[in-house]
């Protein structure tokens, strides 16, 4: 316990400290998170990062940043799956001149199980700056505040005009005088995404699952699909660099 907070962290392994617990077929096991980029031309592993983080959700841009500096391109395709979805992580891939395909994740929305509009429900008006509801009424932002780093603008509707609407019950709860809707600052970037990944998003996802994961599979084969034989972020970084250099080599080859 005072190895525990000494180091600042919430869960410490034995067996390897820098190992953190990872959701494996359905049960939790000390481990690392194996991050790879797969060159779609060559089929070849060009990144690899040992990360002991349990989700994916900090790993699109600098994995996306690491796969662009060492193929030398200026514009790159970074395709990735629902686990990687991170608004602000999209944005910054944009600024880098890669274009991020992820899949954002199923939310179940309250609103439209209880029957009533969900915010996608309401349209935005950029030239205008703000949002039109189902009834054809306005929502003006009132107001600007920040939310976990990100700047957020918010927008109502006028509550005298929601008392006399006939689609009330339709987008306001009980006790609810008028509706809002909040916007993050970059949005427009998220809503491009959305865009993209709609027209594009099923072919660029089959092909993801066609060379992302035969290396994992073959990685895992050669392992024994078992763990790493190392303990230790740097030697088990070490261990993953040469399986990667190992899997190029034999691909090459053949």
């Amino acid at each position: 316990m005072e190895k525990l907070r000494e180091s600042g962290e919430r869960q410490l392994a034995e067996v390897d400290e820098y190992a953190r617990l990872l959701s494996k077929n359905g049960q939790s096991v000390a481990g690392y998170n194996v991050q790879t980029a797969v060159d779609e031309k060559n089929k070849l592993l060009v990144a690899c990062e040992v990360t002991n983080e349990g989700n994916d959700l900090r790993q699109l841009e600098p994995m996306a940043k690491n796969a662009k500096q060492v193929l030398e391109v200026e514009t790159l395709e970074a395709v990735a799956d629902t686990g990687y979805f991170n608004v602000q992580h999209i944005k910054a891939c944009i600024e880098a001149g890669i274009t991020p395909y992820v899949p954002e994740p199923n939310k179940t929305n309250q609103a439209r199980l209880q029957g009533r509009f969900a915010r996608e429900d309401f349209h935005y008006k950029a030239e205008l700056d703000i949002y039109e509801c189902p009834a054809r009424q306005t929502l003006k932002r009132i107001r600007t505040y920040d939310r976990n780093g990100k700047r957020v603008f918010g927008y109502a509707s006028q509550a005298s005009v929601c008392a006399q609407c006939s689609f009330k019950s339709h987008c306001l709860p009980p006790k609810t005088p008028y509706r809002r809707i909040h916007r993050w600052e970059y949005e427009h970037i998220v809503d491009a995404h959305r865009k993209r990944m709609s027209q594009q998003g099923g072919k660029k996802m089959r092909q993801r699952a066609a060379l992302a994961e035969h290396p994992f599979g073959t990685l895992k084969q050669w392992c024994g699909g078992s763990h790493f034989l190392l303990r230790g972020k740097e030697k088990v970084s070490t261990e993953m660099a040469l399986l990667m250099l190992s899997y190029n080599i034999k691909r090459v080859l053949n």
